[in-house]
């Protein structure tokens, strides 16, 4: 979905009476979705898509191989760390509050869009290997799915606790 539309679901549970979020309320759903909100930071998912499609090129060898090349790995090294960067920042506005007035739940939340940019790992080669290279091969899946999991417990679990302990702004 977004990082946007987490902090976004996120606000609408504070804003709501206790207990109220899920139906009577905005947003209105139940934590599942805050889940799939933040499992998918889509804006940074599709910048990242298509820098990578322009930072690579693939040709054959002598031997008939396909080899995938990157033009320049410090592209990629820094669209790593902005997106990253930038995941949080779509997440900050969403929420609508200062940083600095962010509460347990609210620190949470902001660090699930960054660790859920580990979707990338699932395309090859992605901003990852700028830094890692094939440090990462025949793990990659592994450790999507294992992020993955944990990030829906976490999101999940985020998004009852607020609906059950909402912040009256």
């Amino acid at each position: 979905m977004s990082s946007l539309l987490y902090g976004t679901m996120l606000r609408k549970r504070e804003e709501a009476d206790e207990g109220a979020s899920q139906e009577e309320k905005p947003p209105g759903v139940k934590p599942i979705a805050d889940a799939l909100a933040a499992l998918v930071p889509a804006e940074v998912l599709a910048i990242h898509a298509a820098v990578v499609s322009d930072q690579i090129t693939t040709a054959s060898n002598k031997a008939g191989e396909l080899v995938t090349t990157i033009k320049d790995p410090t592209v990629l090294k820094v669209t790593f760390v902005v997106l990253l960067i930038a995941s949080m920042v779509l997440y900050r506005f969403g929420l609508q509050q200062k940083v600095l007035q962010f509460d347990r739940f609210e620190w949470v939340g902001l660090f699930i869009p960054p660790i859920a940019f580990f979707w990338t790992l699932l395309q090859e080669p992605s901003a990852l290997d700028a830094w890692w290279g094939g440090a990462l091969e025949g793990y990659r899946l592994l450790i999507v799915l294992v992020f993955g999991s944990i990030l829906v417990l976490i999101a999940q679990r985020l998004g009852a606790q607020i609906d059950q302990n909402p912040k009256k702004r």
